[in-house]
């Protein structure tokens, strides 16, 4: 593919969850991470050279992604780069997008490809992007950009770019979504421009403003450039908070709604792991849940996400929780709206509950 695909993650972590990691490294439904989805994106659209921009905390985020073989980039001439920030900034205002970008230009002008490919970590969806590419070329366009037209923005994505659009698709505003209104194009942040368009427009938000970010260059020069958007059609989240992250966990855990992200000619590639199957006790009760290798069930787990290596011990019982890899919970400990961090042991606390809008965090290697 004669496109550079570059991965941002240079979003905001989630709270108490990004104490301990990039929200790219996030563990989601078990066993994957939320940076595996754009990864898988962009190589089963065939794209080979891949740069991860890491903005901080790179130790899980390096330990995950490794040398990216586990992603099926072609091993002879793919492969995956992580670049991490080594300016000393004055302040964290200053670590942007656009400042990644441009300290490590002479990466980006190394590959030999006309295009580039940029998406983020935190939006969840099922795209090639060889098809955008051939679209965008098509249109003759400066940039196109990918978009999914919602009617649930009031309650979903807020926070993130919306557009509006002509009668010929072009991008003419960009707003954040506030929640003001229920039907909304969000951007998926996905753009593809030529080499030459990126590096004119980071080397303008660098001419304009030291806080800018790549949405912020863009929007800003929509009356200079061609922004086309692009249509997304199928299921598509964003987790930019912890409500999001836990609402898009519990929706994503259903078989049905996964397979529309995955499917044997599209698999979510992940780091793999060589855990024994899972062990259910004689009285184990699991329903409605996705639970991952090496977990031990002798309680009972309704609609919860388990990640591997999980135990559950005699009488527990969890609902609606999220449980991430190697936990102990307890002998007859009640769970109901919890999110659980690695490494944590339950023995003490007989009871935790939370709630739908406001579910308990556990943080990690703590004893409750």
């Amino acid at each position: 593919m004669k496109a550079l695909g570059i991965v941002n993650i240079h979003k905001d972590s989630i709270e108490g969850l990004g104490d301990y990691r990039p929200l790219a490294a996030t563990s989601f439904l078990g066993r994957y991470r939320l940076v595996d989805f754009v990864l898988s994106n962009m190589a089963n659209s065939g794209i080979d050279v891949i740069q991860v921009y890491i903005k901080e905390k790179p130790r899980s985020i390096v330990e995950h992604i490794g040398s990216g073989r586990h992603y099926n980039i072609n091993s002879k001439r793919g492969r995956i780069m992580l670049l991490g920030d080594e300016r000393r900034l004055p302040s964290e205002a200053y670590n942007t997008d656009i400042n990644s970008f441009d300290e490590h230009m002479q990466f980006i002008d190394r590959v030999n490809v006309p295009y580039v490919i940029i998406a983020p970590c935190n939006y969840i969806y099922m795209l090639n992007y060889d098809e955008v590419l051939a679209a965008h070329i098509e249109s003759e366009a400066d940039v196109t950009m990918v978009y999914k037209s919602v009617d649930t923005a009031k309650e979903k994505f807020l926070g993130c770019d919306t557009i509006n659009l002509n009668t010929k698709k072009t991008v003419v505003s960009m707003e954040p979504n506030r929640g003001n209104y229920a039907k909304r194009n969000i951007s998926l942040e996905t753009y593809v421009m030529s080499k030459e368009v990126f590096k004119d427009l980071v080397k303008k938000a660098r001419e304009t403003s030291m806080f800018y970010t790549l949405s912020d260059i863009i929007s800003e020069s929509l009356d200079t450039l061609d922004v086309q958007g692009y249509p997304y059609k199928g299921y598509a989240a964003c987790v930019n908070s912890f409500d999001s992250y836990y609402s898009t966990s519990m929706e994503l855990k259903q078989r049905d709604m996964m397979k529309t992200l995955m499917s044997e000619k599209w698999p979510i590639y992940t780091r793999t792991n060589d855990s024994a199957p899972v062990k259910y006790g004689e009285n184990a009760t699991v329903k409605d849940s996705c639970i991952s290798n090496g977990c031990v069930i002798k309680g009972t787990v309704i609609n919860s996400v388990l990640g591997r290596n999980v135990v559950v011990g005699e009488n527990a019982v969890l609902k609606n929780c999220i449980v991430m890899a190697d936990t102990v919970i307890g002998n007859d400990i009640e769970m109901d709206y919890v999110i659980a961090d690695k490494f944590v042991t339950v023995t003490k606390k007989n009871c935790i509950k939370g709630t739908a809008e406001e579910p308990v965090y556990i943080c990690k290697y703590d004893k409750v």
